[in-house]
């Protein structure tokens, strides 16, 4: 899937909780016939989670993330939640920097909980920064 090529994995710690990718929704980018990306979420104390957000490289920079990320926040309206809200870890520059551009603030640091959830061994994420926080980041719902 390209959540398993994006990740290496399916299974994936958010908000402290074990999630398994192949168990939850999922909005699918089509583009010329061709799976462009993909976000899974979940209902999560009267907010929508996104859970994971992957794109092709052939499709990345084009706007589909962007695409996705909107159709997440029309949900959450649907579904009357008044919030969206993702996690990421510190090392996520990329990501960190989207989601800001998205109008999504940091709300909270979780000090050294990436490091517990990944274990030593995957210590090491993004431009070679160590991986050790989780951050939550949220965007308000007009």
């Amino acid at each position: 899937t390209l959540f398993e090529r994006d990740f290496g994995r399916t299974r994936l710690v958010s908000f402290g909780e074990p999630l398994e990718l192949e168990t939850m929704a999922t909005v699918v980018a089509d583009s010329e016939g061709e799976l462009a990306g993909a976000l899974a979420y979940r209902d999560r104390q009267e907010a929508l989670h996104i859970v994971a957000l992957a794109t092709d490289p052939l499709w990345q920079r084009s706007g589909v993330g962007g695409h996705l990320v909107a159709e997440a926040a029309l949900i959450a309206r649907q579904r009357e939640l008044s919030r969206v809200v993702v996690a990421t870890t510190n090392d996520n520059l990329p990501s960190l920097y989207f989601y800001q551009r998205k109008g999504y603030r940091i709300t909270e640091i979780m000090v050294a909980t990436a490091v517990a959830a990944r274990g030593p061994a995957q210590a090491i994420g993004f431009g070679g920064i160590p991986i050790r926080d989780e951050i939550h980041l949220e965007k308000v719902l007009a």
